[in-house]
């Protein structure tokens, strides 16, 4: 079974609850917007003795559940309770793949930032980034190969017509471009650490403390990559009046010091982008274009993000 219906997933988690001794009558309350099946839910158990929020998995997908599980409380446990903090979990029904994580209080960063356009949201993003990334953050000599074989392949791929690409020949002189940075920051300083990788700001609730969530990656990666990816997705959704460069500027003064030399960061967040670029259909959502029309500004820009 590789989705689940609400109510299969009602089920699930009501007796995940029943077997931790839970109060498993006490009302649920769906986190995701109505839909036929999901290869997860999530809901909110609206317990006066012990609220929480519960995530249940598909059974195809209960290896991923487990290594998010594990992720979630190394971080969970090593960011502590300080500022910048991630859920902690409460309980782990391997059998049934539900989760029971604390419940905490904030808004959906991507709301907020949408709903106020106040940069210090941003900053306090940023901030949570520099606090996960803080926990095995190491300085490393950059070795550009991995990606520069990935923008062989895309290459390849668009000459074969294996990949369709919005604007394919602006893509093709773009990947170029960046392919030829490779000689200048080979060996530079550069910043590796965990990172959450598929971060955007719907991955972060922000109220007195900052939250992230939904992690899963447990390897060591480019720094920068977090912070790219939530700039483009705090530029996609950035207010009218918000120019993309306050955007950057906020993202940097929560970050700090990146430990990465200015023109690796400048190289990885154009690889970034052309990542964004390559993965955008050919009739893009709205939202997807919004991310594509930011990751293409970002790629004419000369000052590195961090």
């Amino acid at each position: 079974m590789t989705r689940l219906t609400i109510a299969e997933a009602e089920t699930l988690v009501r007796d995940a609850l029943r077997a931790a001794g839970w109060p498993a009558d006490a009302p649920l309350v769906s986190l995701k917007p109505p839909k036929a099946t999901r290869p997860s839910c999530v809901f909110r158990l609206d317990s006066p003795t012990r609220p929480a929020v519960l995530k249940v998995w598909s059974p195809a997908m209960s290896a991923k559940a487990a290594r998010q599980v594990a992720r979630q409380d190394a971080v969970a446990r090593g960011l502590g309770d300080g500022a910048f903090r991630a859920p902690a979990i409460l309980f782990f029904d391997p059998d049934r793949h539900v989760v029971a994580m604390a419940l905490v209080a904030g808004r959906d960063a991507g709301a907020l930032w949408q709903d106020s356009g106040d940069l210090a949201h941003l900053r306090r993003a940023g901030s949570w980034v520099a606090a996960l990334h803080g926990l095995s953050a190491e300085q490393v000599a950059f070795r550009p190969a991995g990606l520069l074989n990935w923008l062989d392949r895309l290459q390849a791929e668009l000459v074969e017509g294996g990949r369709p690409i919005p604007d394919a020949e602006s893509f093709r002189e773009a990947a170029a471009g960046v392919q030829a940075l490779a000689s200048t920051v080979r060996k530079a300083p550069a910043r590796r650490a965990i990172t959450h990788r598929d971060l955007n700001l719907s991955n972060m609730i922000i109220g007195d403390m900052v939250w992230g969530l939904d992690f899963e990656n447990d390897r060591p990666d480019d720094a920068a990559r977090d912070i790219a990816h939530l700039a483009l997705d705090a530029m996609a959704r950035a207010p009218q009046a918000i120019a993309p460069r306050a955007v950057l500027a906020a993202l940097r003064d929560g970050y700090g010091d990146s430990g990465t030399a200015p023109e690796v960061t400048l190289f990885l967040q154009r690889c970034f982008c052309l990542g964004v670029w390559a993965n955008t259909k050919l009739q893009p959502s709205r939202v997807n274009q919004a991310r594509l029309d930011a990751a293409r500004w970002l790629l004419k820009q000369d000052e590195p993000l961090i």
